[in-house]
């Protein structure tokens, strides 16, 4: 899972690393930032391909399923 600053900087380059090493990484999208909106946004429509976008509600969604599958 990938959050912080400067979705369309640090982030970007995490998540093209990380695609690059062969993960499928998960960037948390309302837990990254950038200067505006319009930067962000773009950014995030970059990823395509490089990661999933999930939003933090849909991240826990997951995470709770999937501890309940394994009980």
């Amino acid at each position: 899972m990938i959050t912080g600053f400067l979705t369309d900087q640090c982030i970007d380059h995490t998540v093209r690393d990380a695609a690059d090493r062969g993960f499928y990484p998960i960037c948390i999208s309302d837990a990254c930032a950038t200067h505006s909106k319009e930067r962000h946004d773009n950014a995030l429509a970059a990823f395509t391909g490089y990661c999933q976008t999930l939003t933090t509600r849909e991240m826990i969604g997951l995470a709770t399923r999937s501890s309940s599958a394994r009980e």
